[in-house]
């Protein structure tokens, strides 16, 4: 909440939680720079603010039955990197570990 000083859009659509934050980083730093060097006029914002907790370790294991095909990519990646395990699916006493995930079109691969 407060008032918008400048942003940019950024998408998540792709990537790892880590290319992610690393895009994130890059966008920073170039809206400080807008910020130190153009001193833009604040704008309230409008609507309701929100607040996303931090998933939990629990969410590294799939329950792909549950899943469709683009939830089971993002949940690979939202926990792929930084100090989550990660992603996995067990089955029995095995548990097959998840990461590197891509999708292109109606395919899955990862790692």
């Amino acid at each position: 909440a407060g008032d918008i000083i400048c942003r940019e859009a950024i998408s998540i659509e792709y990537g790892s939680i880590e290319m992610i934050l690393r895009d994130i980083s890059k966008v920073i730093a170039r809206l400080v720079r807008i910020v130190v060097i153009n001193n833009p006029i604040p704008v309230a914002q409008t609507g309701h603010s929100s607040i996303n907790p931090r998933i939990k370790h629990q969410a590294s294991e799939l329950k792909i039955e549950d899943l469709e095909l683009r939830q089971i990519y993002d949940r690979i990646r939202m926990v792929d990197g930084l100090d989550y395990p990660p992603a996995y699916i067990q089955l029995g006493r095995h548990r097959i570990l998840l990461s590197n995930a891509e999708l292109r079109g109606n395919t899955l691969s990862f790692t």
